[in-house]
């Protein structure tokens, strides 16, 4: 929207295009059906509040667009808004002047100041912390001579076991027991649990990666728009919420869609589209709204 704010010289006396279509027994939202140009714009420019409108190529294209759905001359409606356009013109300039004329020395001096306080603040800390904050004496550690050795304990835990178990085979078989042949089948458990874990992982990986691949071919229709002039987009792509973007000359964007898009836009010259790969040619005139759905036999 334009950040201007409305000033009471654009509400010029002249066509009451409320009562004109007030008149003619429609709705703002029935005009807004007809036109391709939203309720809130519409108001705007009923109300003459311009400074509610997007661009002067926008807006200029949509007071045109709602003067002809009423049949009325759009000249006089066009030529309040230019007298605002203009005011707001004036007044850009002399807040550039303004600013321009500001004295640099006046800077200067503040951020010096500035500086400078700065500077003794830090140095108001650092003395504080350095009074405040003395090195403590580190505690020396005892001679080596000093320490004392402590025995081995006894094998406890899992390793106490195994040697009871080892001693009591033996007493009571007379044969050493195999430990090499046990440790062999807990490695052979491990490997099998490893393995199994990482094909159960590459199964749910190649699941969520089809799901993915079958998402992206539901949408087989491509849409591929690319600006040459400032251009306003509205874009429905199947039964999604609506999505509108302003784009600026150079910019691109893709859209996808299943069963069908709808687009409006705001500026028909300035926008080159291709629909699965073929471009649709010359759309209409700089500065026309128009309004398409694609494939066309929606």
């Amino acid at each position: 929207m334009n950040p201007v704010k409305s000033n009471e010289n654009t509400k010029e006396t002249g066509i009451d295009l409320k009562a004109a279509r007030e008149e003619k027994g429609l709705t703002l939202k029935e005009i807004s059906q007809l036109t391709k140009i939203g309720v809130s714009i519409l108001d705007a420019i009923e109300k003459r509040e311009f400074s509610q409108l997007l661009e002067p190529v926008y807006s200029r294209a949509f007071i045109k667009t709602y003067a002809k759905a009423l049949n009325i001359d759009s000249e006089e409606i066009l030529s309040s808004y230019n007298n605002y356009i203009a005011e707001f013109e004036t007044l850009e300039e002399k807040k550039e002047i303004a600013t321009k004329n500001v004295r640099p020395g006046s800077l200067y001096k503040r951020f010096a100041w500035a500086t400078i306080a700065l500077v003794l603040v830090l140095i108001a800390f650092f003395m504080y912390y350095s009074k405040h904050n003395e090195t403590p004496e580190i505690a020396k550690a005892p001679p080596v001579e000093k320490l004392i050795k402590v025995p081995q304990s006894e094998p406890t835990g899992a390793a106490s076991i195994e040697t009871e178990t080892k001693e009591i085979h033996t007493q009571a078989t007379g044969e050493p027991v195999n430990t090499q042949a046990v440790d062999e089948d807990k490695i052979v458990a491990s490997e099998a649990n490893i393995s199994e874990t990482g094909i159960q992982t590459t199964n749910n990986e190649q699941v969520t990666t089809q799901k993915a691949e079958t998402a992206t071919e539901d949408k087989k229709y491509i849409l591929d728009i690319k600006a040459s002039e400032l251009s306003w987009l509205k874009i429905i792509e199947d039964d999604n919420p609506s999505y509108e973007i302003l784009m600026k000359p150079g910019e691109k964007i893709t859209r996808k869609a299943r069963e069908k898009f709808i687009i409006d836009i705001g500026n028909a010259g300035g926008v080159d589209i291709e629909f699965q790969g073929k471009p649709l040619g010359l759309l209409g005139e700089h500065g026309k709204v128009i309004h398409l759905v694609l494939p066309e036999n929606n």
